[in-house]
């Protein structure tokens, strides 16, 4: 009974903790994403100006080519524009960095001044422009999440009516389930979902997002097929 007691008590802190647990999981991918796009703006991107400007225009082909993806919650080129802007506002304006950068020298006070003199030089200029560049571009990739939902939705979708009628067959035929399979499916899937994000938020230059979601459903879908294929024989 001691036993029992102890793994119920252990459940109720674990079931009581789990959403800090998630929160600090989310806060810590947050902070991840931001910073290691940070990182890649300022040593790649800012590090020749020609790439700068590639990055300007990829952001605005990205624009462009969201005019594709279906329309979940309003226009998605609208809402990546949106999130752009308010990304821009919150990490630059709010910071006072854009002030430093852009106000008249007659409004900065002397160290100010010294801090834009030290900005504006031939190698910074470019590593700044590229990082704001780079947090409106990342801003504007999560704004079109939610409007490549439908496309892995439906991929998915199949994907689970196929995965269990092969399961069945596979019962039925008397084949045996495999865990090899099903695990290591489940482990890739993971695997990919989590490097697919990194790259989307972290690539430096154009990408399709029609592109990406259908490449993305199709890989997510196969291996979820496999796993339910292979899912244990009785439940």
């Amino acid at each position: 009974m001691a036993g029992d007691s102890a793994t119920f008590e252990r459940g109720i802190r674990k079931a009581a903790f789990a959403p800090f647990r998630t929160a600090a999981f989310c806060a810590m991918t947050f902070v991840v994403i931001v910073f290691g796009r940070m990182v890649i703006d300022l040593v790649w991107t800012g590090a020749d100006p020609g790439t700068v400007g590639q990055a300007r225009a990829a952001l605005a082909a990205e624009l462009v080519e969201a005019e594709s993806l279906p329309r979940v919650g309003g226009a998605p080129a609208d809402r990546a524009l949106r999130w752009a802007h308010v990304a821009y506002d919150w990490f630059y304006v709010r910071t006072g960095v854009d002030r430093l950068l852009l106000a008249s020298p007659t409004d900065l006070t002397s160290p100010e001044l010294a801090m834009r003199r030290g900005m504006s030089t031939t190698v910074a200029q470019p590593r700044w422009q590229a990082l704001m560049l780079g947090t409106q571009m990342l801003a504007a990739r999560a704004a079109l999440l939610p409007s490549m939902l439908p496309t892995l939705a439906l991929a998915y979708g199949l994907a689970i009516l196929d995965g269990l009628i092969a399961r069945s067959v596979r019962r039925s035929a008397g084949g045996r389930e495999s865990a090899t399979l099903y695990h290591r499916a489940k482990y890739l899937h993971v695997s990919l979902a989590t490097v697919a994000l990194v790259a989307w938020f972290w690539w430096p230059n154009q990408l399709d997002p029609q592109g990406v979601a259908i490449v993305l459903a199709l890989l997510g879908a196969l291996l979820l097929r496999v796993q339910l294929k292979f899912y244990k024989k009785y439940l």
